[in-house]
Order: structure tokens, then C-alpha cells, then sequence
């Protein structure tokens, strides 16, 4: 359908009508309103309204899924074949290519104590509020959804205060943060390491955690044998990046931030072989190996950056004005994106970083998901739909999205 021409309609669409449509024309319930309510939104935000360019393409397929509360920051686990998420009663996996249900795990749990490596998907199960001695890790198995007897038994540790969470796995060890003592006792957080084929803990490190309603880690990745969290900070308006020897929990160095955009300073490590980016009242650049800094760039409040993904030794980041490249080893700006005004609230800006294929780099703005030409640096099109997590399978050209209670996916380019 070609951009700018409406469908109206005298019943709202369905949510499942709503994401097959897919196209670049203006979806909307009762001859506009749905387009109404974003200009509404974008202009509380004292924000332009995004443009509807061209003509998206229409989903691979679609599915209805009580996915959780987007404050989860729960992402779609992409692993052999299947993409799986939290959602009702357990781990609903579908596969990649048709979205036909491919297991269902059913177990008592929530995003944050849900990881994978790829290859498993590791699970603790939600805890009894007097269970405060020990808890398992568990793996599923990956043929029929059943959970497997737990691995690893984790001492001393429960979830009384803050929820376990399983932070990432990989080469073979699972990370995790959890608190110990009870109700009536301090509460103190550890971060740990757990071998996967042993079941032992590698290391165990006790950190401080402020007196918050909220995870001590925000998030967490394995890079050339570390261990990269972004952690909440001291203080209400700070946040911390630590750098910590994989195999040994040793803090090789850490940084404490100004919180950027949405309270934070990102929902997922943006990092290569060589530095860690983070956005903050400014976006550094600090080298992986011993925390010194190798650029820096000064940016004005509007035209603040939050979140990043890095690809090809380009960082891409989403701001107000919309999206940048910038060169991942001198902090130069490459290019912005034209012809927009900033589109994305404080929330998205620090929560959903891009998604970078061969052709677009994909940013959730205020009306949907924008596919910005890595050519003309402008929007091509818009898939219009109210996504708040986004996560790339690049070998087969598939982006996975997930809303309040539906996961898509969409085609990578």
C-alpha cells in the first residue's frame, strides 16, 4: 500500500490483524485515532511526530503471547532453531522460521532468571518466600519443554529481597546475582560464577547493593574473558560499569556514570574486542582491557544518545534526533539520520538499542519500528507496531520483537 493512504475502519483492528497488515499505511481503529494518540504522545513529549515512509514489509509471521512487563527487559532467547520468552505459565519456544510452536517449558519463573548461551537455556524457577537456604539452575530440555533436575544447587543464597537473576552464560559457566539473609537479617548481593558440566561454583564475590526496589545488575556479557556488568550506582543518579575477570571475578577495573537517558545507562552492554560504550552525559569510550578512556564525545541535551549496538567497527546510537554512526575507534560521527525530529521517548532511548542488517538499521520510534538506509541515512519505511524488545538473528535474516503480549518476527535486511 503505498505510503500515506489510510485504512479506515468502524471497529478497531485485533492485535494479531493489526501486526499481519504490516505495511506503510496508516493502521488505525475508528479513521485515525491510533495515529492521533502517538502525535498526542510525541507532542506531551514536546517531540515532532515520526514520518510513515514507504512500504514495510509484512511480518514473517506473528504470534499472541502474554510476554511480562516490558520493565523486565526480558529479550527473545534465540537458540537452535527456536526463539523463546517468559510468558504465562512458563518458556513458550517457537520456531524461527514458521513460528509454530516448537516446546513449551511450564515452570514458575521470570525473565531476569531466565538465560541461554545459544545452545541451552538455563532457568531458575521462582522461589518460596521461606526458602531461604538454597535454590537450583536448571536446564530444559530442548526436544519436548521439560525442565531438567537442577545442575547446580547454590548455597546460602535466596530471593528474598531482590529476584535471583541469571545475568548470561557462556563458555561453558552461567553468571548469576542473588542476594542472602532473611527477612530479619541484613541483606547482602553476590555475583557468581557456576560451571555448567560441574555444577561448582567458580567464584563468588560479594558487592554492595543500594537500598533500591530495583536489580542491583541491569545487564550483563561475556567479552575476551570478562565479565561486563552495568550496575546501579551509590548514589540515585549514577550507574557503574564493571569489568571483571571471567574465570576469577577479579575487578580489573570500574567506572561510575551520571545516568543518561531513562534513568540509566543502557538495558545491554554495547562492547567489542576493544572498548566498552556507554552512554551517559556524554558518550565514552573506554578501552576493555584497563578502563582508560580513548574518546570521548560531547553531545548538548538535545541531542542526547541512549542506546547502542556496535557492528564493523561502527557504533550506532539512538538519540532524540534520531540515529548516529560513529566511528568505534575515534568517536567521530560518520553520519546522523535526515529528514526526522526526534521520535523515541526517554524510556525507549535507553532500552532499545538498533539492530543493524546488510541494507537498514532498525530503531523503535514513537510509531513503530523505523528501517533506516545505511545508504541514504534517512527512514525508508515504518512497521507500525508497539514493540519494546528487539534481538537479531543475523544467519538467516530474522529480527525477533516482542510487545506487551505478542512476539513477530520480521525480516533482516
Amino acid at each position: 500500500m503505498p505510503a500515506g493512504s489510510r485504512r479506515s475502519s468502524s471497529r478497531p483492528l485485533s492485535r494479531r490483524s493489526f501486526l499481519a497488515l504490516g505495511g506503510g499505511a496508516l493502521l488505525a481503529a475508528g479513521g485515525g485515532t491510533w495515529l492521533w494518540q502517538s502525535r498526542k504522545a510525541a507532542e506531551e513529549e514536546k517531540l515532532p511526530s515520526a514520518p510513515l515512509l514507504g512500504d514495510a514489509p509484512a511480518s514473517l509471521w506473528s504470534r499472541d503471547m502474554a510476554v511480562g512487563d516490558p520493565d523486565e527487559r526480558g529479550l527473545p532467547l534465540v537458540i537452535q532453531g527456536a526463539v523463546a520468552m517468559v510468558a504465562g505459565t512458563g518458556i513458550a519456544a517457537q520456531d524461527q522460521a514458521t513460528g509454530d510452536s516448537a516446546w513449551f517449558c511450564t515452570v514458575e519463573t521470570s525473565a531476569a532468571a531466565v538465560t541461554t548461551d545459544g545452545k541451552q537455556v538455563y532457568v531458575v524457577p521462582q522461589q518460596r518466600q521461606d526458602a531461604y537456604k538454597d535454590f537450583g539452575i536448571h536446564t530444559v530440555d530442548l526436544d519436548n519443554g521439560d525442565l531438567r533436575p537442577a545442575f547446580a544447587r547454590i548455597k546460602d543464597l535466596n530471593a528474598n529481597r531482590y529476584s535471583t537473576q541469571l545475568l548470561c552464560a557462556a563458555d561453558g559457566v552461567v553468571y548469576l546475582a542473588g542476594g542472602g539473609g532473611t527477612l530479619a537479617s541484613p541483606q547482602k548481593s553476590y555475583l557468581l560464577a557456576v560451571d555448567v558440566a560441574t555444577g561448582r561454583e567458580v567464584w563468588r564475590l560479594e558487592v554492595v547493593n543500594p537500598e533500591r526496589d530495583t536489580p542491583y545488575v541491569a545487564a550483563a556479557a561475556v567479552r575476551g574473558g570478562r565479565l561486563v556488568t552495568y550496575e546501579t550506582g551509590s548514589e540515585e543518579s549514577t550507574s557503574r560499569v564493571a569489568v571483571r575477570d571471567a574465570r576469577t571475578g577479579v575487578t580489573r577495573w570500574s567506572r561510575t556514570f551520571p545516568n543518561g537517558l531513562g534513568g540509566g545507562i543502557g538495558s545491554r552492554p554495547c562492547m567489542d574486542d576493544g572498548h566498552v560504550y556507554v552512554a551517559s552525559e556524554s558518550l565514552v569510550a573506554h578501552r576493555l582491557s584497563d578502563g582508560s578512556r580513548a574518546w570521548s564525545l560531547a553531545v548538548g541535551e538535545r541531542e542526547a544518545f541512549g542506546a547502542m549496538t556496535v557492528r564493523d567497527s561502527v557504533v550506532y546510537a539512538l538519540g532524540r534526533l534520531g540515529v548516529a554512526a560513529i566511528g568505534a575507534s575515534d568517536g567521530k560521527i560518520r553520519w546522523r539520520e535526515q529528514g526526522t525530529g526526534a521520535q523515541a521517548n526517554e524510556q525507549t532511548l535507553e532500552r532499545v538499542p538498533p539492530v543493524v542488517g546488510e541494507r537498514y538499521v532498525y530503531t523503535k520510534i514513537a510509531s513503530g519500528l523505523s528501517a533506516v538506509d545505511l545508504k541514504t541515512h534517512r527512514s525508508s519505511w515504518v512497521f507500525q507496531t508497539d514493540v519494546s524488545r528487539l534481538v537479531a538473528q543475523e544467519r538467516d535474516g530474522r529480527i525477533f520483537a516482542v510487545g506487551e503480549d505478542f512476539l513477530i518476527a520480521l525480516p533482516l535486511q
